[in-house]
């Protein structure tokens, strides 16, 4: 709603058209770490991250990926990144060994492993539960590979003194209220809490792809 695409509205965080940001974790350390925008929050829980195959088609094990392609619906997800070193660490390095095929929508990402070319998907747990039951049915999650911090929330640069204030403490207030807990009910989050240092530097071995990835490399 407040941009047309991700890059756009990473465009326009940096650039500090808003005051209060919630986004992707691996984005919002890239505007932390670039344009100042200070993280205050990190929903929980963690968000895991999915390997899935069609049921007519298991995988053995990554060196099965050589030579084919991973499907995955956003390359700058923080499961993706982390899914490329998770594939390094096992002997696959995606762009060479593996390539990787990037779907519109949860629906095409499934519908991409009914052939032989593709034999597996990278996906969040929320991705999962967003495909069409007939369609998640034929499918299977091989591993949880990960779980990844959750959304960051930030502070724009120039929120300061009493503004700053009021929205700490609307934040600390928001999870206990009632319309908090309508949102968690709605959206599967089960708490917003502070985020710690030890969150944040779980992202730096993906912040220099992330920048490559939403400059268009």
């Amino acid at each position: 709603m407040t941009a047309p695409g991700l890059q756009p509205f990473h465009q326009r965080t940096v650039a500090g058209a808003y005051g209060l940001v919630v986004t992707a974790a691996n984005l919002g350390r890239v505007a932390q770490l670039d344009a100042g925008l200070r993280p205050i929050a990190i929903y929980e829980p963690r968000i895991p991250g999915l390997l899935v195959v069609h049921k007519d088609r298991p995988l053995l094990g990554l060196a099965a990926l050589r030579g084919r392609q991973v499907a995955m619906t956003n390359p700058q997800s923080l499961v993706a990144l982390k899914f490329v070193h998770f594939a390094r660490a096992g002997g696959i390095t995606i762009g060479t060994d593996a390539g990787a095929v990037h779907a519109r929508n949860e629906d095409s990402l499934a519908q991409l492993l009914t052939g032989p070319e593709t034999p597996l998907a990278v996906m969040s747990r929320g991705e999962f539960n967003a495909i069409r039951p007939e369609i998640r049915d034929t499918l299977d999650i091989w591993q949880q590979f990960i779980t990844v911090p959750g959304f960051l929330v930030m502070l724009g640069a120039s929120v300061r003194g009493a503004e700053e204030d009021r929205l700490r403490a609307v934040l600390a207030r928001f999870p206990a209220s009632e319309a908090g807990q309508r949102f968690f009910q709605a959206t599967g989050f089960r708490g917003i809490r502070p985020v710690t240092e030890t969150d944040l530097a779980e992202l730096d071995d993906v912040v220099e792809e992330t920048r490559i990835l939403l400059r268009g490399g």
